[in-house]
């Protein structure tokens, strides 16, 4: 184990809550995944989540992973199954607070648009966009998996995604290359508890042949 000492952990045996502490704090930094989703009932809802990644780039595949709440489903995580879509805003340091505010409860017949005051545009997916993003990517649901404890209970939703479009700030954008601006694009990224960071330092590696 070489000259450092570790603090040995069995993590079979700890509770779900700190379980999902010390993995929220140590799989860091993570991005998010600012969800715009309509329920049946034409309800929209914005919120936050950073368990959140790529699972494919040839197929276009965003992977999110909702958590349930005493057994149910999220409301993103069921208007995404019911209707199949959704809007995947990536969010910048300025967008902090109301990334974090819009995290809050709700019943479901109210939506985080209206409660927060946000500035949207209507997105031609039929979904409520944020005005206030330099990325906003249309999806629709590829395939949904059912994450089951040892009693095969449903603890977590595993949402792929199929990124349809992409809309990209001008600022940001090199259209030539298709590159992002790291000079000017400077996404919010979630750590452990109430903690968020910036990228920070930015180092260059050239890959190997």
């Amino acid at each position: 184990m070489g000259n450092r000492t570790f603090y040995p952990l069995d993590f079979s045996q700890l509770d779900s809550q700190n379980q999902y502490k010390l993995l929220n704090a140590m799989v860091t930094p993570r991005p998010i995944a600012w969800l715009s989703t309509q329920s049946k009932d034409h309800i929209n809802n914005l919120a936050p989540f950073s368990f959140f990644t790529i699972a494919s780039s040839h197929l276009p595949i965003l992977l999110i992973a909702i958590n349930r709440k005493n057994g149910e489903l999220k409301d993103s995580a069921k208007n995404i199954i019911e209707t199949k879509k959704a809007l995947v805003h990536i969010a910048q340091v300025d967008n902090l607070d109301d990334v974090n505010h819009s995290s809050l409860s709700l019943e479901s017949d109210l939506s985080e648009f209206d409660v927060l005051n946000l500035k949207t545009f209507n997105h031609k997916s039929g979904l409520l966009a944020l005005d206030t993003v330099p990325i906003i990517m249309e999806t629709e649901l590829y395939e949904h998996i059912e994450l089951k404890d040892n009693q095969q209970q449903v603890q977590s939703d595993l949402l792929l995604l199929n990124v349809l479009h992409i809309d990209i700030d001008t600022k940001i954008f090199d259209a030539q290359k298709h590159y992002i601006n790291y000079d000017s694009f400077h996404p919010l990224a979630r750590l452990g508890g109430p903690y968020y960071a910036n990228l920070g330092s930015i180092i260059k590696r050239i890959r190997p042949k």
